[in-house]
């Protein structure tokens, strides 16, 4: 007997991202083990910040940033997750 389920998984179950005051916080779970960059950009699509290599733990930055809105991309080879957060 061959299976043949396929599990739909929410994006919001892969990639959490969340911010509280000027912290930002992205749990990345990768069941394929890919690499993942972060990019974060403020609303007129300047790039604020870019990382590499995002692993399958909880990552954890602190924006030096004026109050507002910032567009936050998680990019693997076969995905791609954007939210936008406020950061205080």
């Amino acid at each position: 007997m061959v299976n043949t389920e396929i599990n739909n998984v929410s994006a919001s179950e892969l990639c959490n991202i969340y911010s509280t005051n000027r912290d930002l916080y992205i749990r990345y779970e990768n069941p394929n083990n890919e690499q993942a960059d972060l990019k974060i950009y403020n609303v007129t699509g300047n790039l604020i910040k870019s990382e590499v290599s995002l692993t399958n733990e909880l990552y954890h930055t602190t924006l030096d940033v004026a109050p507002g809105c910032y567009i936050v991309k998680v990019v693997s080879n076969s995905n791609v997750y954007l939210k936008k957060v406020y950061i205080q």
